[in-house]
């Protein structure tokens, strides 16, 4: 069973739609997900000189910002 995952992506950022695609792929494998698509926002912050890598980079950015560090 895979690890419970919160979403959320930014209405006008350039990752929006793979952030959907990546829940989605998610929920298809079996973890339990709650999204949050906000509307109306973009993705202004960076996360310093540590390099995430690809998309789960970009998730852990998104977390932080609204939940506090992972």
């Amino acid at each position: 069973m895979m690890s419970a995952t919160y979403i959320e992506t930014a209405e006008f950022d350039c990752l929006h739609d793979e952030g959907i695609l990546y829940g989605h792929k998610l929920e298809d494998a079996g973890a339990k997900l709650e999204y949050n698509d906000t509307k109306d926002t973009f993705n202004v912050s960076y996360v310093g000189n540590i390099d995430w890598g690809g998309l789960s980079g970009y998730i852990i950015e998104l977390y932080s910002l609204t939940k506090g560090t992972p």
